[in-house]
């Protein structure tokens, strides 16, 4: 989208929104002066990384995607966020005209920005791979394991937290996290106490499923409602082209590549 494009509102309304960013490397001015052969000064510049926060959509009878808004951050906090929520405002996108669900990654800055930039009605759905991966990172395994002994334990954890999100409802995905709690939260306490922490945000696609159903009769996919995936597999596209340039050296040179 260019920017142009990112004012004019939308002729419909996408029902779920993936938000997320990528990391870029814009070379940034350091406040310092050199001069050149010809003795000219020249202004110096570092490279920075920065975020480029994205919004994209799903259809999720079709499963087509497509990029609403991004917004080229200084960080990734709520004030970078609240500037993408706020676009997304002025294009329409509300509760009234169709959208349902928000999937993102849990971050922080995001949090904070939904508290600033709010849209009645609409749920949000922690993404549960990201949960899923938190919950890898604080298995911790018994002393003096083997390696292969680790990777089975790991395997074995991973698979049966995920199979809580394969409960055909709420109430049954509930009822796994308190199995599963009850079978590892001696051994693994840090790793159940990962997964409970704010599970319910990680069931709002139940909701948002249910009420499709209710409302259109159509029975929305869970894969285009739990996870930043797709979103994330457009992002890699994104990065390597990044890659390639290494480093962008304007506002207007980075515009033109994300479009």
């Amino acid at each position: 989208l260019s920017q142009k494009e990112m004012s004019q509102p939308l002729t419909s309304c996408p029902p779920v929104i993936t938000l997320d960013g990528l990391w870029v490397t814009k070379m940034m001015p350091t406040g310092r002066f050199k001069k050149d052969k010809k003795g000219r000064q020249r202004r110096q510049k570092r490279g920075q990384k920065i975020p480029v926060l994205v919004a994209s959509s799903i259809d999720p009878v079709t499963g087509k995607k497509e990029a609403l808004a991004w917004f080229q951050g200084s960080q990734e906090d709520a004030g970078s966020w609240q500037k993408l929520l706020d676009l997304l405002l002025k294009r329409g996108v509300s509760y009234e005209h169709g959208l349902r669900l928000f999937i993102h990654d849990g971050s922080a800055g995001l949090e904070l920005a939904f508290e600033i930039v709010d849209f009645p009605g609409v749920k949000r759905q922690r993404c549960v791979f990201h949960k899923l991966r938190n919950v890898l990172r604080a298995i911790v395994g018994r002393p003096k394991m083997s390696r292969e002994e680790k990777k089975e334990l790991v395997k074995t954890i991973l698979q049966e937290a995920a199979a809580i999100y394969q409960a055909a409802d709420a109430p049954e995905a509930r009822r796994r996290l308190a199995a599963f709690a009850q079978k590892w939260r001696q051994a693994e306490a840090d790793a159940v106490a990962t997964l409970e922490r704010d599970f319910e945000t990680t069931l709002a696609c139940y909701a948002v499923q249910e009420e499709a159903l209710q409302e259109t009769g159509q029975n929305w996919p869970m894969k285009y409602l739990r996870t930043t995936s797709s979103l994330e597999r457009q992002n890699e596209i994104c990065r390597a082209k990044f890659r390639q340039a290494r480093a962008f050296w304007s506002t207007a040179g980075l515009d033109a590549a994300v479009y």
